[in-house]
């Protein structure tokens, strides 16, 4: 019975043993594949580094690029803005030396334009220093726009 039972136990122990060495094995062949997974990963993150490193470069040109191209614009649009500003105070200009006044009175077979120099002559004394431009109907009655030849007229 010893025997048999020493039997049992050297059997036992082979088996212990065989699947020790199967889990060593085991355990080095997992080993080798964290090892392996390792260097991918390790090769891996390389590469998205670099490939990183070469999107950064092109964003810092294409923002140098547009840096330029917006200044470009912007000195554009500056002298754009300018120009229309002076346009702007021409256009003003023009319009503070151009008087609309309303008030003529006349029949539609009598000259506009005289009755309306004849009454800019009674009302403010200029009827020389006037040119007229336009006459323009407005409800009623019609407006004259005129420009000022002279500034000198008098005052009362």
């Amino acid at each position: 019975m010893e025997k048999e039972i020493l039997k049992e136990l050297k059997e036992m122990k082979e088996e212990i043993r065989a699947g020790r060495m199967e889990m060593v094995e085991h355990i080095r062949k997992l080993e080798e594949t964290w090892m392996e997974r390792e260097k991918r990963m390790e090769e891996k993150i390389g590469e998205i580094k670099t490939r990183l490193a070469k999107i950064e470069m092109k964003k810092k040109e294409e923002q140098e690029t547009r840096e330029e191209g917006e200044e470009e614009e912007n000195n554009a649009w500056k002298e754009i803005t300018k120009m229309r500003n002076e346009m702007n105070r021409k256009e003003k200009r023009e319009r503070k030396s151009n008087i609309v006044i309303r008030g003529v009175q006349y029949n539609e077979n009598e000259n506009k334009e005289e009755k309306m120099r004849i009454f800019m002559e009674k009302e403010f004394e200029i009827g020389k220093e006037i040119e007229i431009i336009e006459t323009v109907k407005a409800g009623r009655g019609d407006i004259a726009i005129i420009k000022m030849t002279s500034w000198e007229a008098k005052k009362k």
